[in-house]
């Protein structure tokens, strides 16, 4: 049971992140953050997200796939230019005490039918 409740909470917690659009330009926020992945929304609408981005003169440059040690990773260059919009992911306290909600009733209910010392 306590394996579960671990689980739950670790899974709880990875969850709880949402996009938040930063709201200066994306070479001034990379300039003065390291953020471990962003979102950029191109000037056609379509989304990229890259981990580890950098500023290199006018271009974005970042990674994209898995990067499993078979190096399925690729490096992206996005120049500034075609991006319109970038976010961060940034910590929820509202979706993390709703999914937290959401699997404490199945716990207390499988922790009171087995038994558990709850009931």
């Amino acid at each position: 049971m306590r394996i579960l409740v671990a689980c739950t909470a670790l899974v709880t917690l990875a969850a709880c992140t949402n996009w938040h659009a930063v709201e200066v330009a994306p070479a001034e926020y990379l300039r003065d953050n390291t953020p471990d992945v962003v979102r950029l929304t191109r000037s056609d609408s379509s989304h990229i997200r890259l981990r580890a981005p950098m500023l290199r003169g006018d271009t974005i440059v970042g990674l994209t796939g898995q990067g499993s040690p078979r190096g399925t990773a690729r490096q992206v260059m996005v120049p500034l230019s075609s991006v319109h919009g970038m976010a961060v992911p940034r910590f929820s306290a509202a979706k993390s005490a709703g999914i937290a909600f959401l699997f404490t009733i199945p716990l207390a209910i499988a922790a009171c039918t087995g038994g558990g010392v709850f009931c």
